[in-house]
């Protein structure tokens, strides 16, 4: 049995939880049975939606190390053969402790202490960016580093033959994730079909624009009385086929996260942004390697992201032989399949355990 420990509340985000049910599928593929365990009754409606049992401690979520316990007494009632930890709260002292009991594979995003567990997961980093390796050379951790490990549901898989074929939509897709404080999506909408805009911008206006509205988004008052007001916007709520929305998709706007990968999975040329302290940094590597155009955030440049976004369209809409090189830069960091390896990677650590 292969357990994962991750939380979705209203502190955590959803992400936590969907990457790890990204390698749960990919295990039940292979045959083996996972469960996922929690701190409480939130969050939990991902899970079950996806056909995975789970169980909840009711402890506290952000105090890991006072449900140890209780998570003794889990594993050991379920036969836990490895343990995934996916929890910005978990700390060494919690981590080491888990460890001696399964092995542990813990998902690094943060990288802000050493990990004394069988496996670190870390995969932000570049193909020439190995010092997270050199990191924990000679310490007995396994590591799993790079975007190839990224953790994509399957839907994200690239496929070359049918992005060969893919023809222009004109659609161009916006997203900020759940929320959007800094209400960056109404402001680009607003910079294309309502400011006075230079006549250079004007292809702008003939694009579609996909928009979808996470269920935290403030502005969807507004959104709505855009929609109503001009045709080639339309707006998406609880959509379950992201990667679908993707590749029907010339160009895209998004906030950093996870979906930077999705879209470098599906060769979407896009421009990003950034307005939390956990997405700034690489977001903004993304536009210094050339993998995507970054327009900035919001919390610092506020009157000029919008202008910032559509500069960075405008250079992908008018050039194209510039975006087909940004796409097939994104295809080539993220294939898609990284679930797929860290599953095997999994499988193997738990038959090394049993020999």
């Amino acid at each position: 049995m292969i357990v994962f420990r991750a939380d979705a509340n209203e502190h955590i985000a959803t992400g936590h939880v969907m990457r790890c049910l990204a390698i749960a599928q990919e295990l039940r593929k292979r045959g083996e049975p996972c469960i996922f365990v929690l701190a409480e009754e939130k969050g939990t409606e991902f899970i079950t939606e996806r056909g995975f049992p789970y169980a909840v401690l009711n402890s506290r979520w952000d105090c890991p190390e006072e449900e140890l316990p209780a998570m003794r007494k889990f594993l050991q009632e379920v036969s836990t053969e490895v343990l995934v930890v996916d929890s910005y709260q978990a700390a060494p002292k919690y981590l080491k402790t888990l460890n001696s009991w399964v092995p542990v594979l813990y998902i690094d995003d943060m990288e802000s202490f050493f990990c004394p567990v069988s496996l670190a997961l870390h995969y932000t980093n570049f193909p020439d960016d190995v010092s997270y390796r050199e990191k924990y050379s000679g310490s007995g951790v396994r590591v799993l580093s790079g975007m190839e490990f990224v953790p994509l549901r399957e839907e994200f898989y690239s496929d070359y033959e049918e992005y060969e074929k893919r023809k222009p939509t004109g659609n161009i897709l916006v997203t900020t994730g759940g929320t959007d404080p800094y209400h960056t999506a109404c402001g680009l909408l607003k910079a294309v079909f309502m400011e006075e805009m230079n006549a250079a911008l004007e292809p702008l206006k003939q694009m579609k624009y996909h928009v979808i509205v996470g269920k935290m988004n403030p502005d969807q008052e507004e959104l709505r009385a855009l929609e109503e007001k001009f045709e080639n916007i339309k707006l998406f709520f609880h959509v379950s086929n992201m990667g679908e929305m993707m590749r029907a998709s010339d160009l895209a706007v998004s906030a950093g996260g996870t979906t930077l990968f999705e879209l470098c999975a599906c060769g979407i040329p896009t421009v990003c942004f950034s307005f939390a302290d956990n997405q700034k940094e690489f977001a903004k590597t993304m536009g210094n390697k050339g993998v995507m155009l970054y327009a900035g955030d919001p919390r610092e440049e506020y009157g000029s992201i919008a202008e910032n976004i559509c500069s960075g369209l405008m250079k992908l809409k008018t050039d194209s032989v510039f975006a087909g090189q940004m796409a097939e830069k994104m295809r080539r960091l993220v294939d898609g399949k990284g679930a797929a390896r860290i599953a095997e990677e999994l499988l193997s650590l738990k038959n090394r355990i049993l020999k």
